[in-house]
């Protein structure tokens, strides 16, 4: 589906005009061209004769850990994941729908907590299907997801934002990304100055040769993973905390680049003044299961009886202490 029409499409894997921006037009696609522009390198280029190699992923970079890159012009984080040779972009959109004339910049193209390369990014969809951010169902009896963020910190391997709602500024996140070996723990504090509903997204997984399962699986002090796989790559969600209507694995048509179904676990919940949320967002490769040791990376999770410390304990000996106001 590259070509219609005998012309390349918007999108790698077909027409996706969720990622089309305004400056886009027909011209466009043939930026795909630069890939020949090594043809014009002399036959006898290093180029061409080089052994292939996959640089620092090959022995820099280790399995079992993780590795940050901060920009702190840009207050942007890359995060490289050896165990799935991943690699993840966080940073922050601060643009309101209203005011956004060129009806990109506060969409889904920045406004995700993150951006991995390895699951391309599912569109939102009018019923609350939602991929890696939150949705908050707003006063006018919709799903608005995050778009107004405020960067805070990075410090301890700890990546904190916080967020208002666009159209009510009383719903207000206080957000911290911690990076595993096989995924992201959320630690996340969710303040409201009305009863509303929350929701949360892993990413998706598009449908591939066959239909995407779903199961589950229970864990040791009462903990249920979610799990997803679509032949290439799994993704388990862990509820930890707060996620008192518990997972759902919401099945969305036309919202993906790669195929029109697929799949994405969402946690979700009720919030009538203030929660704290904590998450666990895991992924690996479809060739083994997931074992219990790789699902249980938090060993465990204390909150403060004013909610304004959550302690987290993890399974490498690491404590990781987030402060909220």
């Amino acid at each position: 589906e590259f070509l219609e029409n005998g012309v390349p499409t918007m999108g790698f894997y077909g027409p996706f005009a969720p990622a089309v921006q305004i400056y886009s037009c027909r011209g466009s696609v043939y930026w795909c061209g630069k890939a020949f522009l090594g043809l014009l390198l002399p036959e006898d280029s290093e180029y061409w004769s080089a052994v292939e190699n996959n640089g620092p992923w090959e022995s820099d970079l280790l399995p079992g850990k993780v590795y940050h890159k901060f920009q702190p012009a840009t207050n942007l984080l890359i995060t490289d994941y050896p165990n799935s040779g991943a690699s993840e972009m966080r940073s922050w959109c601060h643009e309101t729908v209203a005011a956004d004339w060129q009806k990109y910049r506060s969409s889904e193209n920045y406004n995700k907590l993150a951006y991995n390369t390895e699951f391309p990014w599912m569109a939102d969809g009018d019923n609350g299907e939602v991929s890696m951010n939150y949705a908050t169902k707003n006063r006018d009896n919709r799903w608005e997801v995050l778009r107004l963020y405020t960067f805070r910190s990075f410090d301890d391997d700890v990546y904190r934002r916080d967020a208002v709602l666009e159209t009510d500024t009383t719903v207000r996140y206080q957000l911290a990304d911690i990076s595993l070996p096989d995924g992201i723990l959320r630690i996340d504090k969710v303040s409201t100055g009305s009863p509303t509903q929350v929701r949360l997204g892993n990413y998706s997984l598009p449908q591939l040769d066959g239909d995407i399962k779903a199961m589950t699986r229970t864990l040791d002090k009462g903990y249920t993973a979610s799990i997803i796989d679509n032949g290439d790559y799994q993704l388990a969600t862990v509820a930890l905390e707060g996620w008192k209507n518990g997972v759902k694995v919401q099945r969305p048509k036309g919202l993906h680049p790669v195929s029109s179904i697929c799949a994405v676990p969402v946690t979700e919940a009720d919030v009538s003044d203030s929660d704290i949320f904590v998450t666990l967002h895991l992924w690996k490769k479809s060739d083994s299961a997931f074992t219990d040791k790789e699902l249980r990376p938090v060993k465990s999770v204390k909150i403060s009886k004013d909610r304004k410390q959550v302690t987290v304990k993890l399974a490498d000996g690491r404590t990781k202490t987030i402060n909220f106001n």
